[in-house]
């Protein structure tokens, strides 16, 4: 669930004022583990609530292709006015799945730069960067639709839902529930799980931070 960005900045060299130019390499991890019994959560103006949600299908998952990530400033650019592309679709699935859609949008900025035909090394299509095996457990349809830029966002929207249920917690505050939402989105829920959320790679921790800081929620790392 991985794609290749050009951009520039981890969080802490920002937040210091300098900016550097990532250049990464792709690591290979593969993933293989079943998705714990999971429930979604519906969010209210002052945070999520429990709702039941139907478990998704076991599943292989993809290797950890490191992104080369866009900056959190042009991030903050992109986002300054709350616009771009696709906007009525990404509030839509956002109001579908209550989350906010500033969120679910800047996935897509720092998974795909927007671009519904990206294509990463490891193979994983469109908007929201999907491989095609976690397609299938989300979808359930041809791959090839993983270029539309429609059913990208919808699927998007219903991984995320299914990955902030799985890491539910009541003493958990909401940042840490998302930060591990966005972590098992790039990483794999598996490797989360196995592994601890401290040991994934530092470039998907810079993802997770960018996301974070991008739409105004706490930076976890």
């Amino acid at each position: 669930m991985l794609s290749k960005l050009l951009g520039r900045g981890l969080y802490g060299v920002q937040r210091w004022g300098g900016k550097v130019i990532i250049l990464l390499a792709l690591l290979s991890l593969v993933l293989t583990s079943p998705y714990w019994s999971q429930i979604g959560v519906k969010a209210d103006e002052t945070g999520f609530k429990p709702l039941p949600m139907q478990a998704i299908p076991e599943k292989s998952e993809a290797p950890v292709e490191a992104p080369v990530l866009a900056s959190v400033a042009d991030a903050s650019a992109q986002f300054s006015d709350w616009d771009c592309p696709y906007k009525e679709l990404f509030v839509r699935e956002a109001k579908r799945v209550d989350m906010p859609w500033q969120l679910l949008s800047s996935v897509a900025f720092f998974e795909s730069g927007y671009n519904p035909k990206a294509v990463s090394s490891a193979g994983a299509r469109g908007l929201m960067q999907f491989m095609k095996s976690t397609w299938a457990d989300v979808m359930g349809t041809s791959f090839d639709n993983a270029f539309d830029p429609e059913q990208s966002i919808i699927a998007g929207a219903t991984y995320l839902q299914t990955l902030r249920g799985m890491w539910w917690n009541d003493n958990w505050s909401h940042d840490k529930i998302v930060a591990y939402m966005l972590s098992s989105y790039c990483a794999g829920p598996g490797n989360v799980k196995r592994n601890g959320i401290n040991t994934i790679p530092a470039v998907v921790k810079t993802y997770v931070n960018n996301i974070l800081n991008a739409t105004g929620y706490k930076t976890y790392f």
